[in-house]
């Protein structure tokens, strides 16, 4: 593993090397106190992780942002001394916006009888937030998500995300990442996005583009896509809780309910913006990118993302760029500019 995050870059220069691609520019990033958002296990006043199969107990994580690494340490000490909120605990997901820090304790079962007032001590003592999670429930003193604000050419965005939607995890890299795009972007009309997640790349995009439609099939990126919108008074944007699959077969000519108010035919779309997981594209949705001139893809996945790029034989990758996403590890974010 050692010798696989050393040579990443070497790795990933070889791979794209022999796909005729070259990379043009590579965005680092502190190697500790990055990321955002974080998940443990939990047994044993101890936070648990898994790495290649080996199980690692740890009272604090160096990677995640400075908010986050404290407020480990004050929730560990808490739980100790409050047991009662222990009983049926398994998980334990931390997010911050680089001020406060959203905590989420997830139950097996049922959450503990007077979690809210036994977790309110904590909360008035500390820049803190918690709310629990069990099997169709949810209890929170506080609404269930946070703000984050995001600088961009000279512009600032606010960004709000719940705990169970999509954010980038980096805390340095989203701007950068919105920054490349924004510089390779020409003849713009409207755009296409899918995988929009809470709206980070659409609400910068915005002043890019004519409209946007943008899509996810994730509940609570589309409610917090909405009041982004709303906050950052941006009104040339149209979105549906739609899935790739879904939106492929829309884009062939069925119908869906949920996208009733919107007539797909009629925008003019100059680009296409598609940010999946890991697994990369569906197929049939890969079928149906031909029809515009310009993708942008970014990726999880070099693997994938090279797999994908196979499919699109009549696109050239204009530009490319690296974002060392997770320093140490073995993982790197693409972007690609293609056009055909």
């Amino acid at each position: 593993m050692n010798d696989l995050i050393n040579n990443k870059f070497i790795n990933i220069e070889k791979e794209l090397y022999e796909s005729n691609l070259q990379i043009n520019k590579y965005y680092l990033f502190p190697a500790h106190g990055y990321r955002m958002r974080c998940e443990f296990a939990y047994k044993n006043d101890s936070y648990i992780m898994f790495d290649e199969g080996n199980k690692i107990e740890l009272e604090n994580f160096n990677k995640a942002h400075p908010c986050i690494q404290n407020t480990m340490v004050v929730l560990l000490n808490y739980l100790k001394t409050n047991k009662d909120l222990t009983i049926g605990l398994f998980q334990i997901n931390f997010r911050t916006n680089g001020n406060e820090t959203l905590i989420t304790l997830i139950y097996r079962k049922t959450i503990p009888d007077h979690f809210l007032k036994l977790i309110k001590k904590l909360e008035s003592n500390n820049p803190i937030r918690c709310l629990a999670r069990s099997k169709n429930k949810i209890i929170t003193n506080f609404n269930n998500h946070i703000i984050s604000e995001v600088a961009c050419s000279n512009e600032m965005y606010k960004l709000q995300h719940s705990d169970n939607s999509f954010y980038q995890p980096n805390y340095y890299s989203l701007s950068k990442m919105i920054e490349f795009i924004s510089n390779h972007l020409e003849n713009c009309e409207d755009l296409l996005e899918l995988y929009c997640g809470c709206g980070s790349f659409t609400i910068p995009l915005a002043t890019k583009f004519n409209r946007i439609f943008a899509s996810d099939n994730n509940r609570d990126n589309i409610n917090n896509l909405k009041k982004n919108l709303e906050m950052n008074k941006v009104s040339n944007v149209s979105f549906a809780r739609i899935s790739d699959d879904e939106l492929s077969q829309a884009m062939g000519g069925r119908a869906f309910n949920r996208l009733r108010n919107i007539e797909i035919n009629l925008f003019k779309f100059s680009h296409i913006l598609v940010d999946p997981p890991r697994m990369g594209l569906h197929k049939d949705l890969i079928e149906r990118l031909v029809q515009f001139k310009n993708i942008i893809y970014v990726s999880c996945n070099p693997n994938t993302f090279l797999r994908d790029l196979n499919y699109l034989e009549d696109y050239k990758v204009k530009s490319l760029a690296v974002f060392d996403q997770f320093s140490n590890t073995e993982h790197l974010e693409l972007i690609g500019i293609l056009s055909r």
